[in-house]
């Protein structure tokens, strides 16, 4: 076994028992050959740990470790500070890359010097791709350059989105960037939107980025990802998000107009995570709770619709009427 891996693929891993044989066969089927791959299994309660160690002793560049569930941003913190690769990257467990992901990767990365490289993705849904999100080919090195790349990423100015993927799985990391600049994932548990945070981090501290145009990564929709299971801590985690990116990046990338793309960020996340809000009481709840947060309201305040289902979403949040937002959420979530 090569003793100084080339990439370490961190795998945090809770109850994933059903993906991780075909997440882990991905990535042993790479052609780079040299690499790590660290499943952190994070408090599962099912066979996931066993599995585990299954897919370890069939290939001894498989290593796992197992910890007490917090969650997946600590999980990959973890999988960090074990990382023995000039590299890192982030594999989700129910997801897959294809065979030649790391190999083009490392190529452009080493071929440009770049501390962070990133790559397209598809969208895959019962082994099927059903959409597409490649990239433009470009290398960043100059400071404006690499701030509005930033800044988009938080959000377009007049889009209901930012301009690229804020998921950490798309790319490959230069670990010593990692290191040198204490750049570590906050807990989601805390903050929504934990990739995010993490890939502006990184980026603030790169001297240069680059990219493969082609899809890569497999992002494998899953049907359950909103299981009705969003409560009124996303509150919570939604103004720590805004007050994260405004303490750490408004000062940086002022220039671009921050603060109104982090308006449109909160906004765009709340929608998103509206989409797992329950039907019933719990939905009257978490309304409740949505309208009374004079925080957010306060953080939303001069945030600009960018398109027409937005004005009126926004029109009914700054009522203040709980029933007024309650039929509108209705309404919107048989939009998904």
């Amino acid at each position: 076994m090569v003793n100084s891996p080339i990439l370490s693929i961190i795998v945090p891993a809770y109850n994933a028992s059903s993906t991780i044989r075909r997440c882990i066969g991905s990535l042993v089927g790479q052609t780079e050959r040299n690499i790590e791959i660290l499943l952190i299994d994070d408090g599962s309660t099912d066979d996931t740990l066993s599995l585990c160690e299954e897919l370890a002793a069939k290939d001894a560049r498989v290593k796992v470790f197992s910890k007490l569930n917090e969650g997946q941003g600590l999980a990959r913190n973890y999988g960090i500070k074990l990382a023995k690769g000039k590299y890192i990257s982030f594999v989700d467990a129910d997801d897959s890359c294809s065979s030649t992901m790391y190999e083009l990767l490392l190529e452009s990365a080493i071929n440009n010097s770049a501390d962070i490289t990133v790559c397209g993705y598809t969208d895959v849904l019962d082994d099927t791709v059903v959409c597409s999100h490649p990239v433009e080919s470009f290398v960043l090195t100059e400071k404006e350059q690499k701030q509005r790349y930033m800044a988009d990423l938080v959000s377009e100015l007049g889009r209901d989105s930012g301009s690229g993927c804020i998921a950490v799985w798309d790319g490959i990391y230069r670990r010593s960037l990692l290191e040198d600049n204490q750049v570590f994932f906050p807990s989601e548990r805390r903050v929504y939107s934990e990739d995010l945070v993490f890939k502006l981090r990184a980026l603030s501290h790169s001297q240069r980025i680059c990219s493969v145009p082609q899809c890569l990564y497999e992002y494998h929709i899953n049907s359950g990802s909103f299981s009705k299971n969003t409560d009124s801590s996303v509150i919570g985690r939604l103004k720590f998000m805004y007050e994260t990116l405004s303490d750490e990046f408004s000062s940086l990338l002022r220039a671009f107009s921050f603060d109104e793309r982090n308006k449109n960020r909160l906004f765009i996340s709340l929608r998103y995570a509206l989409k797992g809000v329950p039907d019933g009481d719990a939905r009257r709840a978490f309304v409740t709770s949505l309208v009374q947060d004079s925080v957010l309201f306060e953080y939303l305040d001069g945030y600009v619709p960018t398109n027409l289902l937005n004005t009126v979403f926004y029109w009914a949040l700054k009522t203040r009427n709980a029933t007024i937002c309650h039929v509108l959420l209705s309404c919107l979530k048989l939009k998904g």
